[in-house]
């Protein structure tokens, strides 16, 4: 039998971490390796027809039920089954985790979708590579990336996130950020695939070497 396809998770602690530039250049480096390789970028989610429920959902209520979720998760799986790549590079997409803490969900709930996750990937090799950056940094980065009123905006809208405490200034959004990875951290270390741990502050080239040397030792928890 010849190797299981592989899920290859790409999340971030914060915007601006670099988990899309990630993606991007591992989905690049294993191309040039010969495995064939197909890249979700955030993006893509709008428009990949497993995900429809997903954003109608979310366009209705700015929120998206568990159940809607793992089904997603389910139809995108089956159509990995079927197509010709052998590693699947996911930019910010499973475990869902950023949006589980912005919704409002328990540690219990969220270590759950986890567990039904897992169910899913079954028959497929899971590594998830995880950016963890100074979120006053990371911020910077991505309303300098961004333009616009872009860092405005993203205050607005983790204000209207389900924390227990009030966002209006960016102080308020960097603390929330810095307990977001903090949960993060105590939950991913409950994960059923392995996760790889990577602090981003060094730059995306770093980041790049760090993440091909964990993926290539079978990305032990660090």
């Amino acid at each position: 039998m010849g190797r299981p396809k592989v899920l290859l998770l790409v999340t971030g602690s914060v915007p601006g971490a670099g988990k899309s530039s990630l993606a991007a250049s591992l989905a690049a480096a294993i191309d040039a390796g010969g495995r064939r390789v197909e890249l979700f970028r955030e993006e893509d989610i709008r428009r990949h027809p497993a995900f429809a429920a997903v954003v109608r959902e979310f366009g209705a209520a700015d929120e998206v039920r568990l159940g809607t979720l793992v089904a997603a998760a389910a139809e995108y799986v089956r159509s990995a089954r079927r197509a010709r790549a052998d590693v699947f590079v996911l930019d910010a997409l499973f475990p869902y985790l950023p949006s589980l803490l912005a919704w409002g969900y328990s540690d219990d709930e969220i270590a759950d979708v986890f567990a039904r996750l897992a169910a899913v990937f079954e028959g497929f090799s899971v590594v998830e590579v995880h950016l963890d950056a100074d979120a006053r940094s990371a911020l910077a980065r991505a309303d300098a990336r961004e333009g616009g009123d872009w860092l405005g905006n993203h205050i607005a809208k983790v204000s209207r996130y389900r924390t227990a405490r009030q966002v209006v200034t960016l102080d308020d959004v960097v603390a929330y950020y810095g307990e977001a990875a903090q949960r993060s951290q105590a939950l991913l270390a409950r994960a059923p695939w392995p996760v790889a741990w990577i602090c981003a502050d060094g730059g995306e080239a770093d980041a790049l070497v760090k993440a091909t040397a964990l993926i290539a030792r079978g990305a032990s928890r660090t």
